[in-house]
């Protein structure tokens, strides 16, 4: 995803995760799913709403887009 990123825009590294984390993008399913790696992570998830160490996201594609606008619109 950083590499389609920085394509479209001068964007750094630091400030596509900056605005993942301020905008709650690994939470918001439009734009992120979690890749659990196995069942219990994924029933700890479902039971307590509980992100266990290590559980990486996946972006989907609008999401690409969705950063460069908000990286935009603080520029």
């Amino acid at each position: 995803m950083k590499n389609e990123i920085k394509a479209k825009a001068s964007i750094n590294k630091n400030d596509i995760w900056r605005i993942i984390n301020e905008n709650h993008i690994k939470d918001n399913t439009d734009y992120s799913i979690y890749n659990f790696r196995n069942k219990s992570q994924e029933e700890l998830y479902e039971q307590k709403g509980e992100i266990p160490k290590g559980v990486p996201s996946i972006y989907k594609e609008t999401t690409v887009d969705y950063i460069i606008k908000i990286y935009n619109n603080e520029h």
